[in-house]
């Protein structure tokens, strides 16, 4: 209990609130994995947000982000043209990191999508919206990556997958059947920049 005690003061003599607001760029594509005839190309796409962290000592911290994110894929379209796709979510990311170096954290955490747009555009039109209830309201996903520090500045470098399906398509083979494991995932490698606004020192 003495033991506990002193730890749990130690954290709070050290606790630390901090603020930052993120944006960066993502490369993004969509997985199938009944994808023998997809080619889904990665894209590139934008994030911002919000992110607020606690931190317990120098090494552990919790975190929450907020923040817009636009995902999506690149193919070819029937007429052999480019044919994009962009989904707009607005994404909580709890978040768990480890500072094994002063200069670089690991940052695991899952994270919640909700669908707020969807458009597609051939190469050089603009804009459109789709046709139909194609993508589930709400993605379930799972985000791993590091962050690198220059004082409050820091680089966050990321890898995103969906672990819940998220398009109301149903795969069917040849004969009509649904298959059952035709499922698409939203995938993206992001690359953001932040800078923490401390709210009570150290």
């Amino acid at each position: 209990m003495i033991s506990a005690s002193l730890l749990f003061l130690a954290f709070g003599l050290f606790a630390q609130w901090s603020i930052a607001p993120t944006a960066g760029y993502s490369l993004s594509t969509s997985k199938i994995n009944y994808d023998y005839f997809f080619d889904y190309k990665y894209a590139p796409r934008f994030f911002a947000g919000l992110q607020s962290q606690y931190s317990f000592s120098e090494k552990f911290m919790v975190g929450l982000g907020l923040q817009y994110t636009a995902k999506g894929f690149r193919t070819r379209g029937t007429a052999g043209g480019i044919l994009e796709w962009k989904l707009d979510y607005l994404e909580a990311i709890p978040s768990f990191e480890y500072k094994p170096f002063d200069f670089m954290g690991i940052v695991l955490g899952p994270s919640i999508g909700y669908l707020m747009d969807v458009d597609y555009k051939e190469a050089g039109d603009k804009w459109t919206d789709p046709f139909g209830d194609t993508y589930k309201g709400m993605e379930l996903g799972a985000m791993a990556g590091l962050k690198f520090y220059w004082q409050d500045l820091y680089l966050n470098l990321t890898f995103n997958r969906s672990l819940s399906n998220i398009t109301n398509i149903k795969f069917t083979d040849e004969n009509g059947n649904t298959i059952k494991n035709g499922k698409e995932f939203n995938q993206s490698f992001r690359l953001g920049l932040g800078y923490n606004f401390q709210l009570k020192e150290k």
